[in-house]
């Protein structure tokens, strides 16, 4: 079961990474601002091959590698779990290295384009002054329905405590079998309901962040572009919501597997349905909505043949990063990638980042 997880995840990552130039913006590629009509290009179509064919190629050779290491030293679980994590980073960094190849390319090729009055620059900025104010993402009330099965795990756990196991499985090997167990008290008995505080805390976190960050408007439609991602913020923050409830029930269930004698099998099944929803859900909003809602079928749209673009990639470190002290927005979509990133030219987005980090390590250190 140790190489089906492993090669399960490395599928997803290397999909995920292969395709993505496919699942944002066509006015973004490899991290650089480009007007919408150059991404039918021949020149930009064959970098994004390119980069999808390097990314599969390299990534599969290095999952192949791994599996046969994994079987070589078979008799050795360390070993397994040093392969499988060193293998998922080394996938992360390859792609990564293979971005920034392209993220160059692309720079030189706008700088051309732009040298010879191809594509037209400005600072222009458009800005739909009620846009927060909509109603974009699941009222905080939603919420109290993972927060009620969180009452109901302390509750269970109060009454059955004392007739609970005398060891809560930890950890666990890469088939399913407990490698560590932790005696039975109440520090131990508290690490599943204190887990599923801190999944609700992080989505409604995470659903405050997808009503605050910042709009994104094109030149092309900036109209058609705020209705966009008004669709992708009410899509991903209902998702977001359906997550952190399937993740409280995980926990209860795992929580009333301590405290009834169940068998560590159903904690294991409900941990593997667990991950297969949420990959394939992550395939389907990445597949059908795309970064910013760029994939949704809107129907028919003029759009305008402008070659103006916004003059914003120096704001933009490799295309990943956004540092803008003039901006004082705390969040803002990637622009490679799907989701959100901080301004990290704001202390206080710092702050948040690296409170959440925080809290998860001290989660972790508490109950390990």
């Amino acid at each position: 079961m140790g190489m089906y997880s492993f090669l399960l995840i490395a599928i997803v990552i290397i999909i995920l990474e292969a395709f993505m130039p496919l699942l944002i913006r066509k006015s973004e590629c490899f991290g650089v601002m480009i007007p919408e009509r150059f991404a039918e290009e021949p020149d930009i179509k064959q970098m994004k091959k390119q980069y999808a064919g390097q990314v599969l190629l390299f990534g599969s050779l290095m999952s192949l590698l791994a599996v046969a290491l994994m079987a070589a030293f078979h008799v050795s679980e360390a070993k397994i779990a040093l392969i499988f994590t060193g293998t998922l980073l080394l996938l992360l960094a390859m792609s990564f290295g293979i971005y920034l190849k392209y993220h160059r390319r692309m720079i030189d090729w706008k700088a051309e384009h732009v040298k010879a009055g191809a594509i037209s620059l400005s600072r222009k900025v458009y800005v739909d002054t009620s846009f927060h104010r909509k109603k974009m993402v699941l009222p905080y009330a939603w919420f109290l329905i993972p927060f009620l099965i969180f009452l109901i795990t302390v509750t269970v756990t109060w009454i059955y405590y004392p007739r609970a196991a005398a060891y809560l499985p930890a950890h666990f090997d890469l088939n399913g079998q407990v490698t560590q167990a932790l005696p039975k008290s109440f520090l131990t008995a508290a690490m599943f309901p204190t887990l599923q505080l801190f999944m609700i805390l992080t989505f409604m976190g995470l659903n405050w962040i997808i009503q605050k960050s910042k709009q994104i408007t094109t030149y092309e439609n900036p109209q058609e572009s705020l209705i966009r991602s008004e669709h992708f913020r009410r899509i991903y923050s209902r998702a977001g919501f359906i997550m952190c409830v399937l993740m409280v029930l995980d926990f209860l269930v795992n929580q009333l597997t301590f405290l009834f004698h169940w068998p560590v099998a159903v904690m294991t099944i409900g941990s593997i349905l667990l991950i297969i929803i949420l990959f394939t859900g992550l395939f389907g909003l990445s597949y059908f909505v795309g970064q910013g809602g760029s994939r949704l079928k809107l129907g028919e749209t003029k759009r305008s043949d402008t070659r103006t673009v916004r003059d914003d990639d120096q704001y933009w470190k490799l295309g990943i990063f956004y540092v803008n002290r003039h901006d004082p927005a705390l969040f803002i979509e990637k622009r490679f990638g799907i989701g959100w990133t901080i301004n990290m030219a704001r202390p206080l987005a710092w702050v948040i980042f690296i409170g959440v980090i925080g809290a998860a390590i001290l989660i972790s250190v508490l109950f390990s």
